[in-house]
């Protein structure tokens, strides 16, 4: 489980620099089966673990996604989740996004709170994000997806395969309550299922650039 304040839309430098000394050569990549084979991509040393991101940005949870100025949280955590996570074998399970955190009210806390502990919960059960697996037929030689699959679509979500349905309960899907100050925040922030990409919540001011606590701006 790894849980990071985002930063200008990725993982704080102090967090890339322990998995560029960590995740090395031979545990992480590099490894092959018995045939020389190269394991990853759902396959390799880390493979039946299960690994859940969370994140707290300052930037408000709309603008993060499916439609977002800053993108899609799931899409901007791409080279974690897909090329760190998933290449060294790990299911991935969808990644939380707690928005606003640096201005997170106490009325706004608990709500944040119990879905947290809702996703902890279902670390074992929950559904992670249905990564293409190298080595289950989908890519050609050149590693690139074949052309009965996703046609004539490029784009990050391609490396996607169906997503079965979560078992969150409704309760689950409200991460964040609305402020009563602030009479623009009128959606209930919505973490997404297997169904939906990324995690989406509401809030934040203009001007956000997804950075989050302690915040740079």
């Amino acid at each position: 489980m790894l849980q990071f304040p985002l930063w200008w839309h990725g993982m704080p430098a102090i967090l890339k620099g322990w998995f560029d000394r960590v995740f090395v050569q031979g545990f992480a990549f590099g490894v092959t089966d018995g045939r020389d084979r190269t394991l990853r991509y759902g396959e390799g040393n880390l493979a039946g673990k299960r690994a859940l991101v969370v994140t707290t940005a300052g930037a408000r949870g709309t603008g993060m996604g499916a439609r977002g100025l800053h993108g899609d949280t799931e899409q901007l955590l791409f080279p974690l989740l897909h090329g760190t996570l998933w290449y060294t074998g790990m299911p991935v399970l969808p990644p939380l996004l707690i928005p606003r955190a640096d201005r997170l009210t106490p009325g706004r806390y608990e709500p944040a709170a119990a879905l947290l502990r809702e996703r902890l919960r279902g670390l074992a059960t929950d559904a992670p994000i249905p990564y293409r697996r190298e080595s289950g037929g989908d890519y050609d030689a050149d590693l690139v997806l074949r052309p009965h699959l996703e046609p004539g679509r490029t784009g990050l979500h391609i490396h996607t395969g169906d997503r079965p349905a979560r078992r969150d309960p409704a309760p689950a899907r409200t991460e964040t309550a609305p402020t009563a100050t602030n009479p623009a925040e009128t959606n209930p922030a919505r973490v997404s299922g297997a169904g939906a990409n990324g995690a989406r919540a509401e809030g934040g001011t203009a001007g956000e650039t997804g950075t989050a606590v302690p915040a740079a701006c």
